[in-house]
This record gives C-alpha cells, sequence and structure tokens, in this order.
C-alpha cells in the first residue's frame, strides 16, 4: 500500500460524516427537549399568574366584606 491510498482517506471521510450526522441527531433531540420544557414553563407561569390574581381577588373581597 502507498501513502497516497484512498481507502484510509475514505474510511475517514464516512468516519466524519457519520460522526456529524449523529452530533446533528443528538442536537435535535436537545433542540426538541427544550421546546417541551420551554412550553412547560409557560404552562406554569400562565397557572401560577391565574392563582395568583384569583388569591388577591378573593383577598380584595375580603378586605370589602370585613369593612
Amino acid at each position: 500500500m502507498t501513502l497516497d491510498s484512498p481507502i484510509p482517506r475514505l474510511k475517514t471521510t464516512y468516519g466524519i460524516y457519520t460522526l456529524l450526522i449523529v452530533a446533528n441527531l443528538f442536537m435535535g433531540m436537545t433542540v426538541l427537549a427544550q421546546g417541551r420544557v420551554i412550553e412547560n414553563q409557560r404552562v406554569l407561569i400562565k397557572n401560577l399568574f391565574y392563582d395568583t390574581t384569583h388569591s388577591m381577588g378573593i383577598k380584595i373581597q375580603e378586605a370589602v366584606a370585613h369593612k
């Protein structure tokens, strides 16, 4: 075999392509997982805002009723 043999270069190229594909798949899965986390946080923030406004409404009604 000579130093200019295409076989090791071909194997290296396939190895690099395989590594890039796997890395992109993991990155895609991470982005999807982050999207789910962000959506869950959005729902929790909306629920917290609703609970806070509801609680403040009840406190205001109690304060008005005691006067």
